[in-house]
């Protein structure tokens, strides 16, 4: 293999592997915990999202949010209008249902 970059160039001739990360760990949740808004990224991942849905803790849905680009990695929700809790964010992709939390201050 051979690497270069701004600082130069290497060749290895060692074995590596890729791993794919499984869909919940590709998927980070940032800030959070949060006051206004946060990020949903999937930058490592081998999938698209499709859809972000926000719930309450009761289940009471929200907040729906459709990815506006199948060329997107990540979509910012605001929760600005929100009371202060714990929300989960459902997200929805060709390899399955992601699910995390999400913490308003």
């Amino acid at each position: 293999m051979t690497a270069a970059g701004a600082g130069g160039r290497g060749q290895s001739s060692a074995v590596f592997h890729v791993t794919i990360l499984p869909a919940g760990e590709a998927v980070t949740i940032f800030p959070n915990p949060t006051r206004e808004k946060v990020t949903i990224s999937w930058h490592h991942a081998q999938f698209v999202v499709e859809q972000v849905r926000i719930y309450d803790t009761l289940g009471r849905l929200i907040a729906t949010e459709a990815v506006p680009s199948a060329a997107a990695d990540e979509l910012t929700v605001l929760l600005t209008s929100y009371r202060a809790g714990l929300y989960i964010a459902v997200i929805e992709t060709p390899a399955g249902r992601v699910v995390k939390r999400i913490t308003l201050l």
